[in-house]
């Protein structure tokens, strides 16, 4: 009885939610709302389909005209609209979608990205979740990354540190991390290298530098 009430409970929460959208959505079909994402949604949506190789190159150059519009006198891109000089993470992101739609690095808007980069540190400097990206796609070594045991997620809900202490947020991007990096995949696409984004010109990471290894973005 209890099982059949509680689905019950759902389904009507789910009807009240699907009439609620659909009360608000545009004689377009869209919905538009109060907010509006970065750039980093559109460079990981071209730098996954790329990847994945699908080329709805419709859907490509509507993403890359936004990340275009959102791009700094620097060169650079930003995460919030108050940041001074731009974020490095979000310009390799928006850099390297950019080349995998076809931009050249010769050409105006790559250039800058790249010097504004370069003159940053290099993706040594970027945010942890940036630099797993370039790990997955064979342009970062992740011995260059924290080594997090694959097991932790096997600790007991009583251990005083477990994985479902983290946030849902936090599990739902740690646990595919976790076990790429356990197994150090990498999935490059030939011709595309990002080498000359190191000042240094290797991806090793300096001796003489410690990195901030855990920073997010």
């Amino acid at each position: 009885m209890a099982g059949s009430y509680l689905q019950e409970k759902v389904h009507t929460k789910i009807k009240q939610v699907a009439e609620k959208l659909a009360g608000v959505q545009g004689t377009d079909g869209a919905w538009r709302y109060c907010f509006e994402s970065g750039t980093v949604t559109d460079a990981y949506m071209i730098i996954l389909l790329r990847h994945l190789n699908i080329h709805d190159e419709t859907y490509i150059n509507q993403l890359v005209a936004r990340i275009i519009s959102k791009q700094q006198r620097s060169g650079a891109w930003k995460l919030f609209y108050d940041e001074p000089r731009g974020n490095l993470s979000a310009t390799i992101e928006c850099y390297y979608a950019l080349l995998l739609a076809g931009y050249n690095k010769e050409g105006p808007i790559l250039k800058k990205a790249g010097d504004f980069i370069r003159s940053m540190g290099g993706p040594h400097e970027a945010g942890s979740l940036t630099r797993v990206m370039l790990a997955l796609t064979g342009h970062y070594d992740w011995n260059n990354l924290p080594d997090i045991p694959v097991e932790i997620v096997l600790l007991p809900t009583w251990f005083p540190v477990n994985f479902y202490d983290f946030v849902g947020y936090a599990r739902v991007h740690s646990a595919p991390i976790l076990i790429c990096a356990a197994n150090k995949y990498s999935h490059k696409l030939p011709g595309y290298d990002l080498i000359d984004l190191y000042p240094s010109g290797s991806r090793q990471v300096p001796p003489s530098e410690s990195p901030q290894i855990l920073q997010l973005r």
